[in-house]
């Protein structure tokens, strides 16, 4: 029962000094999850289907997307020190905490990784902090452990190469202290599985017309969008299936039936056939538009594409 004029310091205290013999020790950072604000791992989730959850999380519709990072070959700890106020006698206050702040450097995917991680400046973003020993750092709400709410995610230029040293990639995060001291939740995954070889990000594929469209027929390329390499030699196989690709009216948006994806060895290319009876087929001059289907589409069975997404739309004129 709340008492007027009563102070209750003593009973809000709630640490101890004793040392356990087995605690946490985080390692050093070698990567981090970015995640939509509020993106959470139930604690069901955590006991049971944790990778499963992670990995269908990439391949998710943007809104529930997650975007591993988890290459990191240096960080810097550019941590802001405390803020004080001297007083007239010298006694100091505590104004406010420092932010935690970092500077990673990673070189895998180079300026193409660069360049795909500057589309996600200036975007609100949680994340998930990934250690060298696969623990999994956020913060702690009931059972669960929800992302990080980041201050800052800014991906730097990249640095130019000179004389001593290589071209360097980096990136910055900031967050608030309380979410990796009194609200730390953390799950280790060493013993269940690799993180950083079994939960990646996405690739984009660019598809583009070798042939164009004539009597509902066209031949397409699928290339690497960094690189520009044909896929073919790889993927023909599984890119010559009509679930792997969506048609549409360009003015309706209403579906246009694929009838045939046809693997062409000769042009490493797939042809796709178009229902020109279909009522949703254009008119003559009037436009229709070809893509991949979703990353989850591609992933599963029977197309097996893990790990790619189409990074444009087609149009073409009947």
């Amino acid at each position: 029962m709340a008492e007027l004029n009563k102070v209750t310091c003593g009973g809000l205290l709630k640490g101890n000094t004793g040392v356990p013999a087995c605690y946490m020790d985080l390692s050093v950072i070698n990567g981090i999850i970015l995640t939509p604000i509020g993106y959470t791992l139930t604690k069901a989730e955590i006991a049971s289907t944790l990778l499963s959850k992670l990995q269908t999380s990439t391949l998710a519709t943007r809104a529930n997307r997650i975007y591993p990072v988890l290459n990191f070959v240096d960080i810097k700890d550019n941590t802001e020190q405390p803020s004080y106020q001297t007083l007239g006698f010298g006694r100091k206050v505590l104004l406010k905490e420092g932010k935690y702040s970092f500077e990673a450097s990673y070189l895998d995917g180079g300026l193409c990784l660069s360049n795909q991680l500057r589309n996600f400046n200036s975007i609100k973003w949680a994340a998930f902090l990934v250690d060298s020993n696969g623990v999994l750092i956020g913060t702690k709400v009931g059972d669960n452990l929800m992302a990080i709410p980041l201050n800052l995610f800014y991906a730097f230029p990249y640095g130019i190469a000179t004389s001593s040293q290589a071209a360097s990639y980096k990136l910055n995060i900031e967050i608030e202290p309380k979410y990796l001291n009194e609200e730390i939740g953390f799950v280790q995954t060493k013993s269940e599985f690799d993180i950083f070889d079994t939960v990646k990000g996405l690739l984009n594929l660019v598809i583009k017309e070798t042939i164009t469209l004539a009597a509902g027929k066209i031949e397409i390329m699928v290339t690497n969008s960094c690189g520009g390499d044909n896929i073919y030699d790889v993927y023909g196989t599984n890119l010559a299936n009509i679930t792997a690709w969506i048609s549409k009216n360009a003015t309706t948006k209403n579906g246009i039936t694929i009838t045939a994806a046809t693997a062409v060895p000769a042009n490493k290319t797939i042809e796709l056939t178009l229902d020109t009876a279909d009522p949703d087929y254009p008119a003559v001059a009037s436009k229709l538009t070809i893509e991949l289907n979703t990353a989850a589409i591609l992933a599963a069975a029977p197309i097996l594409m893990v790990g790619y997404e189409g990074a444009n739309i087609l149009t073409q004129t009947v």
